[in-house]
């Protein structure tokens, strides 16, 4: 019958050399990947920072039932009474709302010549 045992091998010059060598990479490749990690991580935070900020904006929307939205508008005074003027969509010319002239629109107004078009 054929015995084994192990016994301790003291490491020759070179190959202390090549695991120096070898140990260096090592590290290098852990700080690489450490590295790595961090960018990756980084990233994959700030998508998930968007998805949840687009999420947020659409449960809004949907609580909201409308969002803004920037139009050109026109505005005719004197309209549907005196002192009063109404807002519309330039486009549709549909009604946006009716409000009081300001003070400046009124005053405006007496100074306007009204054979003058913009």
């Amino acid at each position: 019958m054929k015995m084994t045992e192990e016994v301790k091998r003291p490491f020759t010059a070179e190959e202390t050399s090549r695991m120096k060598d070898e140990l260096v990479f090592r590290v290098g490749e852990v700080y690489a990947l450490r590295s790595q990690k961090k960018e990756m991580t980084s990233t994959i935070n700030a998508s998930i920072s968007t998805a949840e900020k687009a999420c947020s904006d659409v449960q809004t929307k949907l609580a909201l039932g409308y969002e803004l939205e920037e139009i050109e508008i026109g505005c005719t005074y004197d309209l549907p009474e005196i002192g009063m003027k109404t807002i519309f969509a330039a486009a549709t010319g549909k009604e946006i709302r009716v409000e009081r002239m300001t003070p400046a629109e009124l005053q405006r107004q007496l100074f306007e010549d009204p054979r003058d078009e913009d």
